[in-house]
Formats: C-alpha cells, sequence, structure tokens
C-alpha cells in the first residue's frame, strides 16, 4: 500500500478537529495504516482463519504537514484538516504480519526490516503547520 495523502472525512467535527490539532503526524499515519490493514478495503489475503501473511508493505512520505485550510468564510468557517507528504522522493517503508485469529479478527504485528528515510526541513504549502518525520511504526499494544 502507498499512502499518498490523508483528509478529514467530518472537518467540522470538534472531536475530529481536536484530534487533528493535538496528534502527531506520525501518530496519524500510524492510525490510519492500522485501520486500512484490518480493514482490508483490497481484499488482500489473508482470508481464512488461521491464516497469515507477512508480506505486508505500506510505503509513505518520510516528512508530512499538517494542513488547516479554511473553505468557508469566517462568518460560516468549513475547515478542512489535511496531511500531505512534504516535498521531496524520500520516502520509507513499514513492514507488517496480518493473520486472522480463531475469532475472525485480524491481528497486525509490525516486523523488523523496516526502511526508514530522513525528514529534511523544507519549504512547506500555504496554512501548513510544519513538516514532521513519520518513518517509523509505534508500538501499539491494543490490535
Amino acid at each position: 500500500m502507498y499512502i499518498a495523502r490523508i483528509t478529514a472525512q467530518i472537518s467540522n467535527d470538534p472531536i475530529c478537529n481536536a484530534y487533528f490539532a493535538t496528534t502527531s503526524a506520525a501518530q496519524i499515519l500510524a492510525d490510519v495504516t492500522m485501520q486500512m490493514l484490518i480493514t482490508n478495503p483490497m481484499g488482500f489475503p489473508p482470508d481464512s482463519t488461521g491464516e497469515c501473511e507477512s508480506n505486508w508493505r505500506v510505503v509513505k512520505g518520510a516528512c508530512w504537514q499538517k494542513l488547516n485550510i479554511n473553505w468557508g468564510n469566517a462568518t460560516y468557517p468549513t475547515q478542512h484538516y489535511r496531511l500531505y507528504p512534504c516535498e521531496g522522493g524520500i520516502c520509507c517503508l513499514d513492514h507488517f504480519q496480518v493473520c486472522i485469529n480463531q475469532h475472525g479478527v485480524r491481528e497486525i504485528t509490525s516486523l523488523p526490516s523496516s526502511i526508514n528515510g530522513t525528514c529534511i526541513p523544507q519549504e512547506t504549502q500555504p496554512h501548513s503547520l510544519g513538516c514532521e518525520p513519520v518513518c517509523g511504526y509505534p508500538d501499539n499494544d491494543d490490535n
């Protein structure tokens, strides 16, 4: 999988706005990655109880910027939080094992041998909150 950008679905929701405002770009990407691995919209294996696949890879830019854009006006704001990779071709690769346990639940394990790129400070888009490094996958015990 390749993550190209992230847009908040319910942009005027105070909970969603608070999440985007207070959560690091790295954690947002980790949360989105985990949700994609669990929901599996592309239908990748494994398919059956007891099966595991250890060849899941997620590629993303090494630096990301949070954008907060008001598409409305001062009276009727329509905030849109977005996450975009910063310019440059530096990427990182995360490696996962996906298993389906005896209850039919997908279990995700981050595997070693991921490749980390380096986030180089650079120019950002208007309304950007700056570039943040996102490589590596935080420990997440509740998957």
